[in-house]
């Protein structure tokens, strides 16, 4: 389920749930896209925070162990990001792997994106950062 949050100065930011745990999603041009665990709980673990300030308190979905497959939580951030991306139009983005063992099924969406997106924006590929540069062709407005 995705239901609207808010959107602040250039921030696309969208609360997403998969299997009761809740998501934040943000994204803004220029910056990282990112999704991280809010609250809830799947059947193998509840959502614990373990500091006083949320925005510390960013967890991973390997890092928590609360599935047996991330999949649908890449397919709902995937979703999100394309309807941001075609909506607003940022002139770049990039989505990039905090650790090592995340590297490859960022690497994996990645590709998948670029697929998707291709003719309306170019992929270069960074060690472990996907950077996405709209083309010109996509829209006139460069802002």
């Amino acid at each position: 389920m995705v239901r609207p949050y808010r959107d602040r100065a250039g921030l696309f930011e969208r609360r997403f749930t998969v299997d009761g745990l809740t998501f934040n999603f943000e994204a803004a041009p220029g910056a990282a896209v990112v999704f991280y665990i809010v609250g809830g709980g799947t059947r193998k673990r509840r959502y614990n925070p373990h500091f006083w300030l949320d925005f510390q308190d960013v967890v991973s979905v390997e890092d928590g162990d609360y599935f047996r497959s991330a999949l649908p939580v890449f397919k709902a951030a995937r979703a999100l990001l394309l309807e941001w991306a075609f909506r607003d139009r940022p002139y770049l983005f990039r989505i990039e792997a905090s650790t090592d063992r995340k590297e490859p099924i960022y690497r994996w969406m990645a590709h998948r994106l670029a697929k998707r997106l291709y003719g309306q924006y170019s992929m270069i590929e960074e060690h472990e950062t996907f950077f996405f540069y709209r083309n010109h062709s996509f829209g006139a407005d460069l802002s």
